[in-house]
């Protein structure tokens, strides 16, 4: 509309925004239950959104926000999605955020059926990692991750890691070897040679029980 050419950096501005039917482009299972509107606000960066949801069951908002708690961090999309309980918190703590969106769930207000979930998200860098993730899943490709994130794991299982395109039990990390006891006169070099053996590839085996070792060398 018109009033979009009117000064951003001094105005409050309501307009329109593509959000909802790109959600249904890439969820078609919202198609027709998703409807969006936008305010333009004078900040630089960091936007949010408000989601206003329609349950099937009543739920209270401890209940609500105990479950997205959850998923922030144990489940498949904790990378993307994050939780924060702060009366301090205000949008420009959240700049340089990668996560897709960050909850705030002081501001969840959950009437039986009706919930109103406030979410955070920084709309450049985060919205570039969004689009980074992205080209990744369509490439087929992700760059290594060191230590190898362990994939979500329901009820009292083990926590497992990729490897070698299989899955197992995490391992734990290798003993550090005991050092040899210095000769006289040794002089050390700068050479670690106690490293832990990686358990497998993608999985960082630096030792956590002691410091390096080092060579000595007798003159």
């Amino acid at each position: 509309g018109d009033r979009r050419g009117r000064s951003a950096a001094l105005n409050m501005v309501i307009t329109e925004t593509g959000a909802a039917k790109a959600v249904a482009k890439a969820l078609p299972a919202l198609a027709g239950k998703l409807t969006g509107n936008a305010i333009r606000v004078p900040t630089p960066d960091v936007s949010m959104a408000i989601l206003n949801l329609q349950l099937e069951r009543p739920a209270t908002r401890d209940e609500v926000n105990e479950h997205i708690r959850q998923m922030s961090l144990h489940s498949d999309l904790r990378q993307q999605i994050d939780y924060i309980e702060s009366p301090e918190v205000v949008s420009s703590d959240f700049i340089g955020s990668h996560r897709a969106g960050i909850v705030d769930g002081l501001a969840t207000i959950a009437t039986d059926e009706s919930v109103i979930v406030y979410v955070w998200y920084d709309n450049e860098f985060g919205y570039s990692s969004q689009v980074i993730r992205v080209l990744e899943t369509m490439a087929g490709s992700h760059p290594r991750v060191v230590p190898a994130r362990v994939r979500a794991a329901s009820g009292a299982s083990a926590a497992s890691v990729a490897c070698g395109g299989r899955r197992r039990a995490a391992p734990r990390p290798a003993p550090c070897p005991a050092p040899r006891p210095a000769q006289r006169r040794a002089r050390p070099t700068t050479q670690p040679i106690g490293d832990c053996a990686p358990p497998c590839e993608g999985v960082g085996g630096a030792c956590a029980q002691a410091p390096a070792v080092q060579h000595a060398r007798v003159r």
